[in-house]
């Protein structure tokens, strides 16, 4: 049993070395510009007094840092301005 565990220690070291010395894949470039442009978090809680349930998301564009704030079934409102503004 023991011999069997060398060659497979060899035999694994070897394709490690093979498959290291094989030439690095080429990056692609990236088609989309905007990808993962905005940032989504989501919050739900009860409203004060009313105790009604409130949810929605904050939504952030990460290349701007302006910040929108949707709640449920409402338009986005925007909640900060764009950076260096």
């Amino acid at each position: 049993m023991k011999a069997l565990h060398a060659v497979l220690v060899i035999g694994g070291i070897a394709l490690g070395l093979l498959l290291a010395s094989l030439s690095p894949a080429v990056a692609q470039q990236d088609r989309a510009p905007a990808a993962n442009r905005y940032q989504v978090s989501a919050f739900a809680g009860q409203a004060a007094g009313t105790g009604d349930m409130v949810h929605g998301c904050y939504t952030i564009d990460t290349a701007t840092g302006e910040t929108w704030m949707s709640l449920a079934g409402g338009a986005p409102q925007k909640v900060a301005e764009a950076r260096g503004k």
